[in-house]
């Protein structure tokens, strides 16, 4: 069931990736170890706002406690 405004928020995350991945590979001069470029993965998840609309686009999980709780996408 589409809704209107999942475009926009779909073209929001694909912009914030572009400007993550423009920034990545900007600075190419970085700190090497044993000539490897260290990259870390730490398992973030970010925490999407309580609306209605998230809701109804993302859906949500419950908890132990069966309180709905909205996605939260990983970002690492």
């Amino acid at each position: 069931m589409p809704k209107q405004n999942e475009p926009e928020l779909y073209a929001a995350f694909i912009e914030l990736n572009d400007l993550m991945i423009n920034e990545f590979y900007q600075n190419s001069e970085c700190r090497l170890w044993n000539n490897f470029r260290l990259i870390a993965i730490d398992g973030s998840r970010l925490q999407l706002p309580i609306s209605k609309e998230i809701i109804e686009i993302f859906g949500c999980s419950k908890n132990n406690h069966k309180t709905k709780l909205p996605a939260s996408p990983s970002i690492s």
